[in-house]
């Protein structure tokens, strides 16, 4: 049960990443924030239900796959809004992407994540936008109770990637969420 229902937060975060692309190339900064909101929180239960359940869900392969799509989704949605300039988002998300999916490698992933996360975050902070905070409330909550997570498995995951992507390694080191 507690599975499943970590697996159904993973698929949930597939249409955020598309509503997520919508309502950033409309500017609508304050639905973005919410959606960012919502897509973390999932993201973070979902390790949690895994870990319940004894660590392991059929999707949990395709976690940060999940978490790139929303990310890849707010530099799509604010480089069509013309938020974003055109010489940032289509090279991030064309090399960035390409290079975490064709050489499997989560670095690629991470930045182009933050990419997205950064963009909308400076965005949402300079323009006033409605539930800013709410974003980073979430992220600041969520560092709170999982800092031992992102120190010990995320931190080391990127750094992990990055050392093979410049080595050029295929070789992957698998780290469970």
């Amino acid at each position: 049960m507690l599975a499943a229902l970590a697996d159904g937060l993973t698929v949930l975060r597939l249409p955020i990443a598309v509503a997520v692309a919508v309502v950033a190339a409309a500017g609508r900064l304050d639905l973005v924030g919410i959606l960012l909101a919502v897509a973390w929180s999932a993201d973070f239960l979902d390790g949690r239900l895994a870990g319940w359940a004894g660590g392991g869900t059929k999707l949990g392969p395709w976690d940060l796959a999940a978490d790139t799509l929303v990310g890849t989704g707010a530099v799509i949605g604010l480089t069509a809004g013309g938020l974003l300039p055109a010489g940032l988002g289509v090279p991030a998300v064309v090399v960035l992407g390409g290079l975490a999916w064709w050489r499997r490698n989560p670095a690629p992933a991470m930045l182009l994540q933050g990419i997205g996360y950064g963009a909308y975050l400076w965005l949402a902070w300079t323009t006033g936008a409605p539930w800013r905070v709410l974003p980073l409330a979430t992220v600041a909550a969520i560092a709170l109770v999982d800092a031992d997570r992102f120190v010990h498995r995320v931190l080391p995951m990127f750094f992990d990637g990055a050392a093979r992507l410049f080595r050029w390694d295929s070789s992957i080191r698998e780290v469970e969420d």
